[in-house]
């Protein structure tokens, strides 16, 4: 009997263990009140999901949305930290302004603290001929949208 309680105390003191070894291991993220992030595909979806997230939880949001309707709803249901900016991430007129609209939000020596790249479509291309018609378009908004986002803010 005495073996059974010994085996008893020595699982419950693991159990404490690991409770204490996962609170402690616990990502703490705090002042988030002073972190700007962009999130793009913010008009529907997860990128609009994110984006009132991350608001709700004091984050400064610049959210890029594809149309004027996705950013009058983000607008209204979002604290003042929120703004909104009209952005097609597959033309590149769209990425300097958006660029610009960056920089004036920031304050003067900041940086964004994150970037959420959401915005894109991929549509499933059936026809051998437009296999590659149809993964430019996949790859276009999502991948070469944001490298030329940094490519003309001369971070890389």
């Amino acid at each position: 009997m005495d073996v059974l309680v010994a085996i008893l105390y020595l699982f419950l003191l693991y159990l404490v263990y690991k409770c204490l070894d996962f609170i402690y291991r616990m990502p703490y993220l705090s002042h988030l009140d002073s972190h700007y992030i962009l999130v793009t595909g913010c008009d529907s979806g997860f990128g609009h999901a994110a984006a009132k997230k991350l608001d709700s939880l004091g984050c400064h949001v610049i959210a890029a949305c594809l149309t004027e309707e996705g950013e009058t709803e983000l607008r209204k249901s979002c604290s003042k930290k929120l703004t909104t900016l009209h952005m097609d991430i597959s033309k590149h007129e769209n990425i300097v302004k958006a660029f610009d609209h960056v920089k004036q939000v920031l304050p003067t020596g900041r940086g964004l603290w994150g970037l959420l790249n959401n915005a894109g479509k991929c549509t499933v291309v059936l026809l051998k001929v437009r296999v590659y018609v149809g993964a430019h378009f996949c790859y276009r908004a999502p991948v070469l949208g944001h490298i030329c986002m940094f490519i003309d803010s001369k971070v890389v």
